[in-house]
C-alpha cells in the first residue's frame, strides 16, 4: 500500500469515527465540539490543536514513510516532537517543566542522552522510550483530572494517534456515557445493561432515542 493510499484510508477512518461521535453527541443532546475540542484532543494525542482541527475537517494525515532511512528520520523527528510535547504539557504543580535532571533521576537515562533525544540528535531505543513514557504517565495520573500517557505515545504518527483516541471515545467513553444515561432513563428491570457488552450502541442510537422519547412522553402524560 502506498503512502497516498494509507493516508486516504486513515482519513476515511477518521471521518467514520467523527461521524459516530456526532451521532453520540446528537443522542446526548450535546454539541459535538464538547467531545472533539481541539485542545482536549491535542493533549491526549500530542498533535497541535490547529492540526487536530484540520484532520477532523478531512485533511490528509501524516503516516510513517516507506524506506529504512526515511523512516528513521521520521521517527527521530516524531519522537523529539512528542517528548517535547509531554514536557510542555505534563508539568509540575506550578506549571514549571520537569528539568532534564528531574527526568534523569526518575528514568535513569543520562542527562546527555535525554538532551540528545529532546534535540533530535539521536534516536530513542525501546527501553528509553518506555521509561520516559512511564515517567510522564505517572505525572499525568497525579494531575487533576488524572489522565494517562499510553505506551507508544512518542512513536505514533498523527494518523495512528488520532484514530486511537477517537476509537477510545467511540468504543468506550461515549458508549459508557450512553449506557449510563439509559440506566437513568429506565429502571434497572427494563434495561439489562450488564448484558450489553457486545451491543453495537452506535447502530442502536436511533432506536434508543425513540424509546427514550416515548418513555419521557409517558412520564409527562
Amino acid at each position: 500500500m502506498t503512502d497516498s493510499s494509507r493516508q486516504k484510508a486513515a482519513a476515511a477512518e477518521i471521518a467514520r469515527l467523527r461521524g459516530d461521535i456526532e451521532k453520540y453527541a446528537a443522542y446526548l443532546g450535546q454539541p459535538v465540539e464538547r467531545f472533539l475540542n481541539p485542545q482536549f484532543v491535542s493533549f491526549h494525542t500530542g498533535i497541535t490543536p490547529q492540526r487536530v482541527g484540520e484532520l477532523l475537517q478531512g485533511a490528509m494525515p501524516e503516516v510513517e514513510p516507506e524506506g529504512k532511512e526515511a523512516l528513521e528520520v521520521f521517527q527521530r523527528r516524531l519522537f523529539r516532537e512528542r517528548l517535547n510535547f509531554l514536557r510542555d504539557t505534563r508539568t509540575k504543580c506550578g506549571g514549571e517543566p520537569y528539568s532534564l535532571r528531574d527526568m534523569e533521576e526518575a528514568t535513569n537515562i543520562s542527562f546527555q542522552q535525554i538532551s540528545s533525544l529532546l534535540n533530535g540528535k539521536r534516536s530513542a531505543n525501546a527501553a528509553h522510550a518506555d521509561r520516559l513514557e512511564r515517567f510522564f504517565d505517572q505525572v499525568s495520573q497525579r494531575r487533576t483530572p488524572p489522565s494517562r500517557v499510553p505506551r507508544g505515545f512518542c512513536h505514533r504518527d498523527e494518523a495512528t494517534a488520532l484514530i486511537t483516541h477517537l476509537t477510545q471515545m467511540v468504543d468506550t467513553d461515549l458508549r459508557a456515557l450512553v449506557l449510563a444515561t439509559l440506566a437513568e432513563e429506565f429502571d434497572s428491570t427494563s434495561v439489562a445493561l450488564r448484558g450489553a457488552g457486545e451491543i453495537d450502541v452506535v447502530t442502536l442510537l436511533p432506536v434508543l432515542a425513540q424509546l427514550r422519547d416515548e418513555a419521557r412522553a409517558r412520564r409527562g402524560g
